[in-house]
């Protein structure tokens, strides 16, 4: 059988690698063919743009029209593209683990948001199946006309992560690991963690990103990401922090920051949205924290307390083990398109 990825971006956006490209191997070993076709380069405007979206289209339909089953991630073809996609009679398959009805900041033109709502509707109502991040995005999915959604949340390749071994005593590094667009996030806690650094001698926060992040009052260590090193920086970290602000697009994320954590056996101190709500157990494998006197307690209280950080640490892994593995994840994945 033949999978056809439609993948948003390559393998370094997070994204795809965790929705697509670690699945690869599993599906391989099943008996799937698996082949890829990536979004063109796209021009900004002019001829140069009408041109390649003209060739994107005719490299998308050549490639549908050798496969068994189309699987867009993410990306949202125009109407008469999705059209033409549906007339070839191939299974689609839509996976999304985002809140792909809005943006970041909000603030999409007036003609931006109409464009993407029609095409949102009209890929779940041609789509044969659904597959989205968590609960929240699958009531938006079937609120907006798709009729057959399953759940399929972000997974994590537990071999990948060995088990940190809690340092006795206080802890000294508080962690986050994420993309530079999120920085905003990590701004809420300006107030919290140099309050906490004041109280804990060398204290310091440890950023794992594409870009350089500072915070005032705060001693800030900067490390670029890689695939390759992102395990061993975060077992660098005593406590993982996943800051979010309450929106329509956080209420759709789909918690990989604290999966990440958790999954070290590192205790996670995260806002109590979206699907942290369903992956942190307040007081068992972390702790939810809504204001900045409950980020600080709550950090306070991990710091001072290697007991704690252990018991919660191990929590966390049984849970991710137990919900969030690979192996378990990609064998319900291929079930479900086994069935189409």
């Amino acid at each position: 059988m033949k999978i056809l990825y439609f993948p948003i971006s390559g393998r370094k956006g997070a994204s795809s690698r965790y929705r697509v490209y670690q699945y690869i191997p599993f599906l391989e070993e099943a008996g799937f063919e698996v082949k890829i076709q990536l979004p063109g380069v796209r021009a900004k405007r002019g001829i140069r743009r009408l041109v390649n979206s003209f060739l994107e289209r005719a490299a998308v339909l050549r490639a549908a029209r050798e496969a068994d089953i189309l699987y867009i991630q993410k990306r949202l073809f125009d109407g008469g593209l999705i059209k033409r996609m549906l007339q070839l009679r191939k299974r689609v398959v839509f996976d999304f683990d985002d809140s792909i009805f809005t943006s970041p900041k909000s603030d999409w033109s007036h003609l931006t948001k109409p464009r993407v709502h029609r095409r949102i509707k009209e890929i779940f109502k041609g789509a044969d199946l659904v597959l989205s991040g968590n609960e929240y995005l699958k009531t938006f999915a079937l609120e907006w006309g798709a009729t057959n959604v399953t759940v399929l949340p972000t997974a994590l390749d537990t071999s990948r992560y060995p088990l940190k071994t809690c340092r006795g005593g206080e802890a000294s590094i508080l962690g986050w690991i994420g993309s530079s667009v999120n920085y905003r996030y990590l701004n809420m806690l300006s107030s919290v963690i140099p309050l906490l650094s004041s109280e804990f001698k060398g204290l310091r926060l440890l950023v794992v990103s594409d870009g350089t992040y500072g915070m005032h009052g705060a001693q800030v260590e900067n490390r670029p990401w890689s695939e390759e090193t992102e395990v061993r920086d975060i077992h660098d970290m005593d406590v993982g922090l996943m800051p979010l602000e309450d929106n329509e697009w956080t209420r759709g994320k789909c918690a990989l920051k604290a999966l990440q954590y958790m999954a070290s056996g590192i205790p996670a101190v995260c806002s109590p949205v979206g699907a942290n709500l369903d992956v942190v157990e307040s007081g068992r494998q972390g702790l939810l924290a809504g204001s900045d006197d409950e980020w600080v307690a709550s950090i306070r209280c991990l710091l001072g307390s290697s007991a704690l950080r252990k018991r919660m640490g191990i929590a966390g892994r049984e849970r991710v083990e137990s919900g969030y593995d690979l192996r378990t994840l990609a064998a319900m994945k291929i079930r479900l398109l086994r069935s189409l």
